[in-house]
């Protein structure tokens, strides 16, 4: 989990996120702004 210019702190996101994901559907969460609105962005490793 990466954050930039978020409210959200990734330790409480990840107590919300049960169980721990893993495996081959696991990704990257990337919190941000786009346009001064929260977002979260999902990524994978290239294949």
């Amino acid at each position: 989990m990466k954050k930039r210019g978020s409210a959200v702190e990734p330790e409480e996101l990840r107590r919300k996120v049960l169980p721990k994901p893993h495996g081959p559907n696991a990704v990257t969460v990337f919190l941000t702004r786009v346009a001064g609105a929260p977002t979260m962005l999902l990524g994978h490793p290239a294949r």
